[in-house]
């Protein structure tokens, strides 16, 4: 019970944060720009024309569900890397802990309280998009759930990270040592660029360090979903699997380096 007061306490405190509500707000421009698009999508093939519509439609989906995974990401990002060290700032961790409560049960408080919010966004995002389509005569595509699911677990995975980072530096140094972080997977893509030798060699290095970290990749996810490949439901549960895993060494990573961190707030 003391870690759900914890999360609820930290979802209140995030849902009147004023930077997460402008990016809300942007969110909200690009959603209603999508929604145009898969609008006149269905007008296109009541007009006849099925093959514009079918691309318009995938178009803006694509649209859609891409800006919708971006965004849960920087918010998993944002909110993993401030709301430990906030917490610290403000002196109001000092008082919590001293009611009996571990600091383990702490930071899985806040890492619950961080879900919460997510998990709002989410279902928000979600109902809108199927009232949407179902409104536009569309119907509601299975691969969109699918997509959902995996959003939720990498935006967790980030939320991680962003964690472990800002228990051991300050909050700007674990935004950028995350953007590094998340950046691997693509880092032998570009080192290919210079040398194929080079790449070979990084790619060799990331794969024995992380694991399938290249299967955490949202729109490689959405590719093999939105087609009949037989492989999409093997691809869907490795990529689950090891999201499940790194998720799980993170938190303890963070929750082992908490522990010696301290609690008085910087001078």
């Amino acid at each position: 019970m003391k870690v759900w007061a914890v999360a609820w306490n930290t979802y209140r405190g995030l849902l009147h944060n004023r930077a997460l509500l402008a990016l809300s707000l942007f969110f909200l421009f690009i959603f209603v720009s999508s929604a145009g698009g898969i609008y006149f999508a269905a007008r296109l093939s009541e007009a006849g024309a099925a093959e514009q519509a079918r691309r318009l439609f995938a178009q803006s989906i694509g649209s859609l569900l891409n800006t919708n995974a971006v965004f849960s990401f920087i918010l998993a990002a944002f909110m993993g890397a401030f709301v430990l060290p906030g917490e610290i700032k403000s002196g109001t961790i000092l008082p919590t802990l001293g009611r009996a409560l571990s600091r383990s049960q702490y930071l899985l408080g806040l890492f619950l309280g961080i879900n919460l919010l997510l998990a709002t966004y989410l279902l928000l995002v979600a109902v809108a998009a199927a009232g949407l389509m179902l409104w536009s005569g569309v119907g509601v595509e299975p691969y969109l759930l699918l997509g959902l699911v995996y959003v939720v677990l990498i935006a967790n995975v980030v939320a991680a990270i962003a964690f472990l980072f800002s228990v051991l530096v300050n909050p700007q140094v674990a935004l950028v040592a995350l953007a590094f972080f998340l950046s691997l997977g693509g880092l032998a893509a570009s080192i290919r660029l210079v040398s194929q030798v080079w790449a070979e060699r990084v790619e060799a290095v990331v794969d024995y360090v992380l694991p399938a970290w290249g299967l955490l990749n949202y729109s490689d996810y959405l590719q093999v979903t939105r087609t009949p490949a037989a492989r999409s439901a093997e691809f869907f549960a490795v990529g689950l699997a090891h999201g499940l895993d790194y998720l799980a060494v993170f938190l303890l990573l963070a929750l082992f380096a908490f522990r010696r961190r301290s609690l008085l707030p910087p001078s």
